[in-house]
């Protein structure tokens, strides 16, 4: 029998030196959507920049592009803002939380989660 199941994309920003986070926040709401989230009609999609297809264009804007299309975003910060992005102008986890702000204020993001190692 078929059934509706509604499909939330997480955003995972962080600099350089959380692999190992990263992958436990992605392994924690994919056992969280197969446990919990999925036989309530939802799950959970960790996004990052590990998926962006790469293309045309400066990478970083693809990685917004992203970001743009998600529900929600988490950031995670240790000792370390980013790596400087091909414009130059700021680091990749900066422009990503500038346009996750963005992307809140106008409702397109339902929340943000900021978190410190």
């Amino acid at each position: 029998m078929s059934r509706s199941i509604t499909q939330y994309r997480v955003f995972i920003a962080t600099p350089g030196g959380l692999d190992d986070e990263r992958k436990a926040f992605r392994k924690a709401l994919e056992d969280y959507t197969a446990s919990d989230a999925e036989p309530r009609g939802v799950t959970f999609h960790p996004v990052g920049w590990e998926e962006t297809l790469g293309g045309v264009g400066r990478p970083q804007e693809l990685v917004n592009k992203d970001l743009s299309q998600c529900d929600y975003a988490v950031f995670v910060w240790h000792d370390r803002w980013g790596s400087p992005t091909s414009n130059g102008a700021m680091v990749g986890t900066e422009e990503e939380w500038n346009l996750a702000t963005e992307l809140y204020n106008s409702g397109q993001v339902r929340n943000i989660g900021v978190l410190f190692k």
